[in-house]
């Protein structure tokens, strides 16, 4: 198994002590960039690497349909439990999902703690998915003091953060026909591909 997921079973009671909080906050920032989603109540919503279901939760209380996924089965477990439907799956093995099978694809903080080749594949994956669009919500390209922190958290998750900040638009590029780049805080953004 990979040493990033076995990680993640390890830690996931740690990420649900966030839970609410991250709700919260996914919740504002769907709320004020709700129309780069361009999807209606009731659509189909696949959240990729959803941890405890976070990110799912909020698009679920929107009034869509989500679906979560995640390799780790303690996430999966965790998400479960906070009432979200979760899969255990990994996108980079590939999913036995029909093509098309959503109208929206999103991953949230998961492309920047995957290697290069491990990112395309979530790509292609997200693309080959989607009817429209694909949204990643993850690190922008700004730099600031709070990174060193992010840094560290980085360094013993074992992600590709640095890559990822450095490459993120120019390999979506490779993938999708478009890709737009929204702010949405400080040090994050929504990756907006088709």
């Amino acid at each position: 198994m990979d040493n990033h997921i076995k990680l993640f079973d390890k830690i996931a009671f740690i990420y649900q002590w966030f839970f609410n909080r991250q709700i919260k906050s996914y919740q504002k920032l769907i709320e004020e960039n709700e129309k780069y989603l361009n999807i209606s109540q009731g659509d189909k919503v696949l959240d990729i690497g959803c941890g405890t279901g976070a990110f799912a939760y909020s698009l679920q209380s929107n009034g869509y349909e989500v679906t979560g996924i995640d390799a780790s089965l303690a996430m999966v477990k965790q998400g479960l439990e906070n009432n979200v439907d979760c899969l255990h799956k990994n996108v980079v093995t590939g999913l036995d999902f029909p093509d098309n099978s959503f109208d929206l694809v999103t991953a949230a903080y998961v492309a920047h703690g995957l290697d290069k080749s491990k990112r395309l594949k979530l790509y292609k994956e997200a693309r080959r998915l989607t009817k429209d669009r694909v949204i990643f919500h993850d690190y922008n390209q700004k730099r600031r003091f709070i990174f060193s922190l992010i840094n560290i958290i980085e360094y013993f998750e074992g992600g590709n953060y640095f890559s990822f900040r450095k490459n993120a638009v120019s390999e979506m590029k490779k993938v999708f026909t478009s890709v737009e780049v929204v702010d949405t805080g400080l040090w994050n953004c929504w990756y907006i591909c088709q």
